[in-house]
């Protein structure tokens, strides 16, 4: 793997870890640390249509947060929001060139961020981070489900229970 395979990877485990890490706080805290941020990332990587409760699913946040993250992207000008033409009942969320230009600069900011770690490690310790970080995502992931697991067998013995 050469240096830049090896950064694009660092990059991309460490957005991932970041929205897992955001969706952990969500379930615990009641919050999400950057939510803006995290809907920046889903909406650059979805192709076509996003609907707010697609949005909804992949952050796991309610209904009502999702509508405040979006206001406060649209007032932005980072995001648009317009009819579907498949059904003018429904709601399209898209990127503006502003929003997309937003996620661009930030990557550019983490590939550079991560580029000084590798000069600070070198070749060989990078690698290591990067196995590092791999395990660290495998543990996020499954301390998230874990936690979601939990919440719903809460959820269901409190219905139980009136």
């Amino acid at each position: 793997m050469d240096k830049h395979e090896l950064l694009t990877e660092i990059c991309v485990l460490d957005k991932k870890m970041t929205a897992l890490a955001g969706k952990r706080n969500n379930y615990l805290f009641g919050y999400d640390i950057n939510s803006v941020g995290r809907m920046l990332d889903i909406l650059s990587n979805i192709e076509g249509e996003a609907y707010p409760t697609d949005l909804c699913h992949l952050m796991g946040v309610s209904t009502p947060r999702i509508t405040i993250i979006l206001n406060m992207m649209e007032k932005e000008g980072l995001i648009k929001r317009s009819a579907s033409t498949k059904d003018r009942r429904r709601i399209i969320v898209s990127l503006t060139d502003k929003g997309r230009e937003k996620v661009l600069n930030r990557d550019q900011k983490n590939y550079y961020y991560f580029e000084k770690v590798y000069e600070k490690l070198g070749q060989k310790d990078s690698e290591a981070l990067l196995r590092s970080l791999q395990v660290m995502e495998e543990i996020y992931e499954k301390a998230y489900a874990e936690i979601k697991q939990d919440r719903k067998k809460n959820s269901k013995k409190l219905t139980k229970e009136k």
